[in-house]
């Protein structure tokens, strides 16, 4: 339901969108955003299925950045708010989330997308699809800004390596944004995770990967933060992400 250009949307929880502790965290709400996102194009028939079918194009994500303020059990369902930020780009679309639960915000962010003609490769603007800008809010998320991450491997730690296969793979036949979560997060091991919480995470996606790459992952602590980064065979980064860590009480 869109009311007052917000798409609104319960969730009910599931046990396998948990963490290995139980609680639903930073991994589950991004992918709530993608869901609410979805949701929100999918009521005006601007999903990806429809628009890959009907204009040949693709929406390509560009930037998550979310902060989580709590995680959550399974005790309430979940309310999503999700709108397009009104911005001045030609090309982009900027979604804003919100993630509550009876009242109080567990998490909130924000997120960059494009629309990508499939044949010619080459970013279209939105209008191609007859998306309407006046639906964008002069409103927006705070404390979810998007950063500037350097994309270089110096320094940083080699971690593992992370063969492309079939369940990576989106509609695109491209890895799908949110399977390169999974690859950063376990770019840190178990006893960490047991000690530590993702409070903030942004993923800047930079190139495309497809079936059979084989991707190195990287980190790299910088002051109270880590770089992550997920690199092709060549060299070439295809995702770099901030992450933010909290110790857990």
């Amino acid at each position: 339901m869109v009311e007052n250009g917000v798409f609104k949307c319960i969730k009910d929880q599931q046990f396998r969108e948990a963490d290995a502790d139980g609680y639903i965290g930073m991994k589950a709400y991004l992918e709530y955003f993608q869901d609410a996102a979805s949701g929100y194009m999918y009521n005006f028939h601007w999903d990806n299925i429809t628009v890959h079918e009907k204009y040949g194009v693709g929406w390509l994500l560009l930037k998550y950045h979310m902060v989580m303020h709590s995680r959550t059990l399974y005790d309430n369902d979940l309310d999503l708010e999700c709108w397009i930020e009104k911005n001045r780009h030609p090309a982009a679309v900027i979604f804003n989330l919100r993630i509550l639960e009876k009242g109080m915000l567990l998490a909130e962010g924000r997120l960059e997308s494009c629309l990508m003609d499939m044949g010619k490769q080459r970013v279209v603007k939105p209008e191609v699809i007859g998306l309407d800008r006046e639906l964008a809010l002069d409103m927006r998320v705070e404390g979810a800004e998007f950063g500037r991450y350097t994309d270089s491997i110096e320094g940083a730690e080699y971690i593992y390596e992370h063969v492309v296969r079939y369940s990576d793979l989106d509609n695109n036949d491209h890895v799908n944004n949110l399977n390169y979560m999974p690859m950063m997060q376990n770019a840190f091991d178990a006893d960490f995770h047991r000690t530590h919480v993702l409070a903030e995470m942004e993923i800047q996606y930079k190139k495309q990967c497809v079936y059979g790459e084989k991707l190195k992952i990287y980190r790299k602590q910088e002051g109270e933060e880590y770089r992550v980064l997920v690199v092709k065979e060549d060299g070439v980064a295809a995702a770099v992400a901030m992450m933010r860590f909290c110790c857990k009480q």
